[in-house]
């Protein structure tokens, strides 16, 4: 993918090629041989071998081109002619123009390209895709490969003069922010490198045996979680148990009320109903001979009145008799009052033992939850502790392969040297074998 080019991603155009001319190697060669001792004290005061001293030199070595490739000004003038020279100059501004006729092309393609999607809603390509080389025009695509071209040429001049940061660090230029965090980042990464290459096995040991503990500890805890769940389960099917046979019986006193309570009104509607019909009965009765027995009633009274005077001890015994049948319904009502009393504190009784009940099912439930939560807790560390130990291991597959990478590039240059140092030697063995041959 190659994507537009602006001020912001500048330097991302900038670090796509930085390999090292071939003329490089002359002054880098005489600079290793005349810091070999320096290299050595490094080494020592850093506690690292030579295989992570060199990673360690390569990372640095990345991070001086990309300190230079942020130096250089986005728009190259007269002024840093007069600093790099002509030809690093020229090589600049051909890049610059590259890149704005690349701008400029892709600009219009891109227009075009959306004028043409939006007219047809079924296309498959959408131009964040066209950012892809594969899915580019051709005349695009060269724009492209010319503008990688020009990157290289002018990254390669650049790397090429040794005091390039000294020559252009009192020049005014813009810094590109996306640079500057990258080169931090690119920091970061040797200071953690330098840490773990620093890091020795017994280190390595002493973590995995906290890991270790960490995870008995788990493991244990886990176990106490399941024996408490397991005790939970029991109680709670326990407590529910008794609840369901209080509350059967709580159900069953209250039908037994509700009964007591249907049969007494439907009684006393009946014994109403009755009454009021006998009322009624009598009183038409009581109407008619009303009128028959009035001067009964008179004769009587006065036969009354002379009866009474007769019969005093008579009338008393009749009205104690008279007290006694209303003193005895009195004590039925009291007694009916007492035992409906009676069942209302027993039913009071009941639900009050049901509410203490249910809060405990509460508290129960409560503590239940506290304890999940603290085993949820604990499952999300474990897992975490897990992704932790697999980046770690991916982590360390990957500076594994970079470090075997790096290792062998650099394996590499030096066999190439060494080639390039045999050749060099060779014409001039040959050239004193003629001179030798003419003097004899």
């Amino acid at each position: 993918m190659f994507p537009p080019i602006n001020q912001k991603n500048f330097t991302t155009v900038h670090t796509r090629v930085s390999s090292p001319p071939k003329h490089q190697t002359e002054w880098s060669s005489d600079e290793e041989t005349s810091n070999f001792s320096e290299t050595n004290k490094k080494m020592q005061s850093s506690n690292l071998n030579i295989e992570g001293y060199r990673i360690l030199s390569v990372l640095q070595e990345a991070l001086r081109k990309m300190e230079i490739v942020e130096s250089v000004p986005l728009y190259p003038d007269s002024a840093l002619a007069r600093v790099l020279g002509a030809e690093i100059f020229e090589n600049l501004t051909e890049f610059r123009n590259c890149e704005i006729k690349y701008q400029s092309v892709y600009d219009k393609y891109l227009q075009k390209f959306k004028e043409e999607t939006e007219s047809d809603p079924n296309s498959e390509i959408s131009a964040k895709n066209l950012r892809y080389i594969s899915q580019m025009p051709d005349f695009l695509k060269d724009e492209v490969r010319k503008l990688k071209a020009a990157t290289r040429s002018a990254c390669r001049s650049l790397i090429s003069i040794h005091d390039i940061l000294a020559k252009i660090e009192n020049y005014d230029s813009l810094l590109d922010e996306n640079m500057h965090e990258y080169i931090v980042l690119w920091k970061d990464l040797i200071y953690v490198v330098k840490e773990k290459l620093q890091t020795t096995i017994d280190e390595d040991k002493k973590i995995q045996e906290h890991l270790s503990h960490i995870l008995a500890k788990e493991r244990k805890t886990n176990e106490e979680i399941a024996t408490l769940r397991e005790e939970l389960e029991v109680a709670k099917k326990s407590r529910i148990t008794e609840i369901g046979i209080k509350n059967e019986n709580i159900k069953r006193l209250k039908e037994q009320l509700q009964d007591i309570k249907v049969k007494s009104e439907a009684t006393a509607s009946k014994q109403e109903s009755k009454f009021k019909q006998r009322e009624a009965m009598d009183q038409t009765a009581f109407k008619e001979k009303e009128g028959k027995l009035k001067p009964e009633i008179a004769d009587l009274t006065k036969k009354l009145f002379e009866v009474q005077a007769k019969n005093q001890d008579e009338e008393t015994m009749l009205r104690k008799k008279k007290f006694k049948m209303e003193t005895e319904v009195e004590n039925w009502i009291h007694k009916y009052d007492q035992e409906m009393e009676e069942k209302q504190n027993e039913i009071e009784e009941t639900s009050a033992m049901y509410r203490e009940e249910k809060a405990q099912l509460q508290e129960l439930e409560q503590r239940f939850a506290d304890i999940k939560k603290e085993y949820d807790f604990i499952v999300e560390q474990q897992r975490i502790a897990e992704e932790a130990e697999k980046k770690k291991q991916e982590d360390e597959k990957i500076m594994i392969s970079a470090a075997i990478k790096i290792q062998a590039l650099w394996r590499g240059h030096i066999e190439r040297k060494k080639q390039k140092k045999a050749k060099s030697k060779q014409p001039k063995s040959g050239k004193k074998s003629a001179s030798a041959k003419k003097k004899k």
